[in-house]
């Protein structure tokens, strides 16, 4: 056996034991939960975790209008992941009431966010993919959160405001850096939910893969095509599908954002914001100065 795996294997064995002395040194106290970590997960701690003590904490209830769990915080991090920028997952063991407890948590710039009512003493973990938690949660809470995320991505916070720029912006960074090349750009008109239920207003998202993403208003909205144009009443004769390059092409000829090739019927509901929400997809909205140069570095690539 080589010196390597010799060390590895002798890691896995001793690291429990290596990380309650660790914590102890700050709260000599049971540690519960080890068999809520695989063996690499207690080595990584054991190699690069450290106990973070009395630490600034955000207390959340919920993200976004979607509530958070109490005693549930590896499906509380997990949905929050989802619906969050910038949101780094954590899992290790966090100190609370006499005892160190196996347990999740998220990071954003900086600041723990804890997901559950009970304030914590100290924390000691590592950063792990977010999809990692996706196994701690039931059947019955993804139908839920995806109800919720149906809804919320055809209501005011992704209907209004600035989807024909956000989205084309993303759509044509992704394309031209090579994420995917496929992806397209849609102008089409769904069916509003909540606050817009039952209007049909002009909106812009984009799509590949069979998935749709939406990015407007600082949101990063994913969901499957089928579902997303089954909630909005989406008809795909009503679409119009645009290349990165068609992008580009549409944005020197028309100088604004969107919609484009909208006509008749269409470009009245395009058009036809309501009264009290006066922002509906900004449509017409005109490139200014950085929007140009912006363009014109992504013609460079």
């Amino acid at each position: 056996m080589s010196k390597m795996k010799l060390t590895n294997l002798l890691s896995e064995i001793y690291a429990d034991e290596a990380i309650e002395k660790e914590l102890a040194d700050y709260y000599d106290d049971p540690v519960i939960g080890f068999n809520q970590f695989t063996a690499k997960e207690l080595v990584k701690m054991y190699h690069y975790a450290f106990v973070v003590n009395k630490p600034s904490v955000k207390m959340v209830k919920d993200f976004k209008k979607f509530p958070c769990k109490k005693g549930l915080c590896y499906v509380n991090v997990y949905f929050g992941s989802k619906m969050m920028k910038n949101l780094k997952c954590w899992k290790g063991f966090a100190h609370d009431n006499g005892s160190w407890k196996a347990h999740a948590w998220a990071i954003s710039r900086g600041t723990i966010i804890e997901t559950t009512p009970i304030k914590r003493n100290a924390y000691y973990g590592i950063e792990i993919d977010c999809d990692d938690l996706e196994q701690y949660v039931r059947d019955d809470e993804k139908k839920k959160f995806d109800d919720y995320m149906k809804s919320e991505s055809l209501t005011e916070a992704t209907a209004l405001g600035d989807c024909y720029v956000a989205n084309a912006k993303k759509m044509m960074e992704l394309s031209v850096f090579g994420t995917n090349p496929k992806y397209r750009l849609v102008h089409g008109m769904p069916h509003g939910q909540g606050p817009l239920e039952g209007i049909k207003f002009g909106h812009c998202w984009f799509e590949g893969a069979g998935k749709v993403y939406d990015y407007s208003n600082g949101k990063s909205l994913k969901l499957p095509k089928k579902v997303y144009y089954a909630a909005g009443k989406i008809d795909k004769s009503e679409c119009h599908y645009y290349t990165w390059e068609q992008v580009s092409k549409n944005l020197n000829k028309h100088k604004h954002w969107g919609p484009w090739d909208m006509s008749g019927d269409e470009e009245k509901v395009a058009e036809g914001i309501p009264d009290d929400k006066s922002g509906i997809g900004k449509p017409r909205q005109r490139l200014n100065k950085d929007d140009k140069n912006w363009l014109l570095s992504m013609l460079k690539k």
